[in-house]
């Protein structure tokens, strides 16, 4: 998989020595990186819905709860995992 792939990404720096060895090219080009997982608690936190950004979500999101008629709109994006830290939320 190394000789094909153009880059692997590892969800933390504890699992990345290991996974760089194994994506390391004949001419020492190092093909793996990290992908940090979590939260960033400073763009999604409850304050972020005053923004600029948070008022057009909101906007968006009661247009389109209008359109479909519904009231609440469930959002879930990759899944949970402890090197998340949602026990910080």
């Amino acid at each position: 998989l190394p000789l094909i792939s153009d880059r692997i990404l590892t969800p933390t720096r504890k699992s990345e020595p290991h996974l760089v060895n194994m994506w390391r090219r004949s001419n020492g080009k190092v093909c793996a990186g990290v992908c940090f997982t979590g939260v960033n608690k400073t763009e999604f936190s409850p304050d972020a819905k005053y923004s600029s950004w948070g008022q057009t979500w909101a906007s968006s999101k009661a247009n389109y709860l209008s359109k479909v008629g519904k009231k609440h709109l469930i959002v879930c994006v990759g899944r949970l995992s402890p090197e998340k830290s949602v026990d910080e939320l």
